[in-house]
């Protein structure tokens, strides 16, 4: 495998886990928009990458974690709408 490959699975497996204790943990609120634009744009590197190194081994690895990623950035910016009223009204309460 070469190193990129490598690399950049051990970079979507930090997001894997990442999200995992996010979501699983939940004792503070995450800043929503963040975690969906760092997964957008792991997912897009990932896309790249996997498409540019098509024919080594690895790649079809990564191809699946881009296309995670990108699912993990769409639910994330759901749950950013989701909580975004809840945020305002208390703001106006203060």
């Amino acid at each position: 495998m070469k190193p990129i490959i490598v690399f950049m699975l051990c970079i979507a497996g930090a997001n894997l886990i990442r999200a995992v204790v996010i979501v699983a943990v939940r004792k503070a609120r995450p800043k929503w928009s963040s975690f969906a634009l760092s997964l957008f744009v792991v997912g897009i590197l990932l896309t790249n990458i996997a498409h540019d190194y098509s024919d080594a081994s690895g790649a079809d690895i990564l191809s699946f974690f881009g296309t995670a990623s990108f699912g993990m950035a769409f639910m994330a910016a759901l749950m950013m709408m989701r909580e975004a009223p809840e945020s305002a009204t208390s703001a106006r309460r203060s």
